[in-house]
């Protein structure tokens, strides 16, 4: 199920969707948003114990307004279903849009930042992702995270004028913390290297 409608703020349209849970939905929803020429300026996504998700973003145009024409809705719904049926590879377009704009992003004075802990949660890993926000950022994030083999079971999305703002909380394939440092230091590397705008980089160290 996919639904958009427009928020009482009239700045931004709300995106639902309820879809079966599989590894990198997230990514895939992010992706198809962006591929859609619109950007998430904040999610919050839930995993329910049936195997669904059940996941909320508000959603805007580029020029950060409420999604009202009905083909741009129609777009985004059709680019997602067709994302999460595993009909369309986001990763090479999004990838070079990213490129194109990974020397502004350079320019930003918006300090990248990554953490990594196991002190905010007592059964999940959480990771804060902070830095300058750009078409694509978020299914990049996401898209890694799935790639080195993370479960995401919740979110907090939220984006401030040009900083992206993402708290992720995530187990391993075990369903477990991440504990070894380094895969915490592999975690950090990679998303950093995604901040920064440096693609080949964050591609190189997710392999």
């Amino acid at each position: 199920m996919v639904d958009i409608s427009i928020d009482s703020d009239s700045k931004s349209s709300v995106l639902t969707v309820m879809a079966a849970d599989h590894p990198g939905v997230f990514s895939r929803i992010a992706g198809a948003v962006a591929m859609s020429e619109c950007s998430i300026v904040s999610a919050r996504i839930n995993t329910r114990y049936d195997g669904t998700i059940l996941d909320e973003f508000r959603v805007q145009t580029k020029g950060r307004q409420a999604i009202i024409e009905i083909s741009t809705q129609k777009r985004i719904s059709q680019m997602i279903e067709r994302s999460l049926a595993g009909d369309m590879s986001l990763f090479d377009a999004l990838q070079q849009k990213s490129a194109r704009v990974s020397k502004r992003v350079r320019a930003l004075k918006v300090a990248p930042r990554v953490l990594v802990t196991n002190a905010r949660s007592k059964t999940h890993t959480v990771i804060e992702v902070n830095g300058a926000d750009r078409p694509g950022l978020l299914y990049q994030i996401t898209y890694h995270i799935a790639q080195m083999g993370l479960q995401i079971n919740s979110a907090s999305v939220s984006t401030y004028g040009e900083k992206a703002v993402d708290v992720f909380y995530v187990k391993d394939v075990f369903g477990l913390q991440i504990e070894r440092e380094h895969v915490q230091q592999k975690i950090h590397d990679v998303l950093l290297a995604i901040l920064e705008g440096n693609a080949e980089s964050s591609l190189d160290s997710g392999k």
